[in-house]
């Protein structure tokens, strides 16, 4: 392996886990304010809450239908190598 591919494998690894934060971030924020809205913490507007469940709905999807895994259910092979 030369540098060029270590700095690539490392850009890759470093793009997957910010984006892997990110949703996560998003979906707890969308998990914490579907009960915040409902306990009168927050202001009840149609947008917050249609967009939390959505949120929340895409989450449960994914985790239910396998995220991370092709149509039939198989893992994806990584395309950096040494996973």
């Amino acid at each position: 392996m030369d540098d060029e591919d270590s700095i690539t494998e490392s850009v890759v690894r470093f793009s997957r886990d910010v984006m892997v934060n990110v949703v996560g971030n998003l979906l707890t924020a969308a998990l914490l304010c579907l009960p915040a809205v409902a306990g009168g913490l927050l202001p009840l507007t149609r947008p917050l809450v249609a967009g939390s469940a959505m949120i929340v709905l895409l989450g449960l999807m994914g985790a239910v239908f396998g995220a991370g895994t092709t149509g039939g259910g198989q893992r994806r092979e990584c395309a950096v190598r040494g996973e």
